[in-house]
């Protein structure tokens, strides 16, 4: 409360008060948030205590009132809210990222015909779940193919982030021999086949 007296020559006096009630705008940011890599996220903010229209500034540059990110790295993002009477409020929040799993299938093999081949993520099956184009849900698996093919596994880890990777079966056909079913030769001769 503010008071003001005034005093005239006669000594006679007045006085006048004004209660300021200060109001803080309240701005908050969802805590704790950890997307996976190349995920999008949308920051929500929730603002209280305001009067008319608000305004966003964001730390990277938006002016909405939510921001879309992608999660390529741990990050911290920052809103500043002002209302129309000019009272402005701020918070900030960092955004985690779990990285995708990683394997390293050749992109390509090559088989010979009636031949089996094994592909094998090298990834543990405790922390990680498999499902194969096949119908397999092993970390390896071994295919007979009869024919050139593709074949995909999309693994994905403990916090849930995924991962795809296919590989190229490429079949390559046996030789053929061709050879007579019997042969008559005179005893100690040579003869060709």
């Amino acid at each position: 409360t503010y008071c003001l007296t005034v005093r005239d020559a006669n000594n006679c006096s007045a006085q006048a008060c004004v209660v300021v009630n200060q109001r803080f705008l309240n701005v908050n940011l969802p805590t704790g948030i950890s997307k996976c890599q190349g995920e999008s996220y949308t920051i929500v903010p929730t603002v209280s205590n305001f009067s008319g229209a608000l305004s966003y500034q964001w730390s990277n540059g938006s002016t909405g009132s939510t921001n879309t990110v992608t999660i390529n790295a741990t990050q911290t993002y920052s809103v500043t809210v002002s209302d129309a009477t000019g009272c402005i409020g701020s918070a900030s929040t960092s955004i985690g990222m779990n990285a995708n799993p990683v394997v390293n299938l050749p992109t390509s093999v090559d088989v010979c015909q009636s031949n089996s081949v094994t592909l094998d993520t090298k990834l543990s099956s405790t922390s990680h779940t498999f499902r194969w184009s096949t119908g397999s849900t092993t970390s390896a698996t071994t295919l007979t193919p009869s024919s050139s093919s593709n074949v995909s596994v999309t693994f994905t880890n403990a916090n849930n982030c995924k991962a795809v990777s296919a590989v190229s079966i490429n079949v390559k056909s046996n030789p053929v021999i061709s050879l007579p079913t019997s042969q008559i030769t005179c005893a100690n001769n040579p003869f060709t086949l």
